[in-house]
């Protein structure tokens, strides 16, 4: 039996207020699209105590989502995770379970810092693979199949990532641009181009504001908009029609990016596979070109 609430519409329900949300809502509102499996069996306290918030922002903020109370929104949540996870899983997320068990980051005394990075990276790796939606990701395949032309957003930070993202498309796909930073000329080019173009806007934490100012006017002109970012209630996601989330966290101020380029090389390669006999004659002309060239090294040649 399905829950009556989807997790779909609990999210957006979460993403509706994103942009007016305080700080101390915002951190409410991450901490349980991130983590919802494990609220759906905490106190208000309990929560409280996680986002270091008082049990009356609980309060407050469950109310401003349309439930009656916190019981009303623990039995929203409670029918969506019993749906997904067996009477074990339920068992193993329980918070007095968590009191007791140690933290996979905290690593050895004295622990290199490479090490834990490596570690981090590889829960990153683990948290996109049990929170995957294969729903959502046929959905931003089937955008990025459709597309006439495609533009890649990526500032600051995302830029690397923007720019990895295009090189790899343009393989199989015709007319992929990317964009990494702002500026006025950056509407310029936007404002030329047909109504059936797809951004693809990669955003993680802090959020330029460059970024969601373009992507507030690409709204505004009517282009359809794939997010990739780290959550549902990011302003990044708040602008977009489809929405690919990526969790991850770092041990010190440099950002860790195997799951952001994990799940770009997925996007990649199942649009390659959705539509074959083009993907290979693209690959097949590349390959001419770099052995006509002699774009490669090849040895004794």
């Amino acid at each position: 039996m399905e829950p009556v609430m989807t997790k779909g519409e609990f999210f957006s329900r979460i993403r509706e207020g994103a942009l007016n949300y305080s700080s101390k809502n915002m951190a409410l509102a991450n901490f349980i699209v991130q983590n919802y499996q494990r609220v759906a069996f905490m106190t208000a306290r309990q929560l409280a105590q996680r986002c270091d918030v008082s049990e009356s922002t609980v309060m407050r903020f469950v109310t401003s989502l349309g439930y009656t109370g916190y019981p009303d929104f623990l039995r929203a949540l409670q029918g969506i995770v019993n749906y997904e996870l067996t009477a074990v899983e339920r068992f193993e997320i329980t918070p007095e379970d968590t009191k007791r068990r140690p933290q996979k980051t905290q690593g050895r005394s004295g622990e290199r810092l490479v090490l834990k990075t490596i570690l981090k990276e590889i829960e990153n790796l683990r948290r996109l693979y049990d929170h995957f939606s294969a729903e959502d990701f046929d959905r931003a395949v089937e955008e990025i199949l459709k597309a006439r032309q495609i533009v890649i957003l990526g500032f600051r930070v995302s830029a690397s990532l923007a720019v990895y993202f295009e090189y790899l498309l343009k393989k199989i796909k015709e007319a992929v641009s990317v964009l990494t930073q702002g500026g006025s000329t950056v509407y310029d080019y936007l404002g030329s181009l047909d109504k059936e173009t797809l951004i693809i806007a990669l955003g993680f934490r802090r959020y330029p504001n460059e970024l969601i100012e373009v992507l507030r006017y690409c709204k505004d002109r009517g282009f359809r908009i794939l997010a990739i970012t780290d959550s549902v209630v990011s302003p990044v996601a708040v602008m977009a029609d489809r929405i690919q989330v990526v969790e991850f966290a770092g041990e010190s101020f440099v950002d860790t990016f195997a799951a952001p380029l994990c799940l770009i090389n997925g996007l990649i390669s199942e649009t390659a596979m959705k539509d074959k006999k083009k993907s290979l004659s693209m690959l097949d002309t590349l390959e001419k070109i770099a052995e006509e060239k002699r774009i490669y090294f090849q040895k004794n040649k």
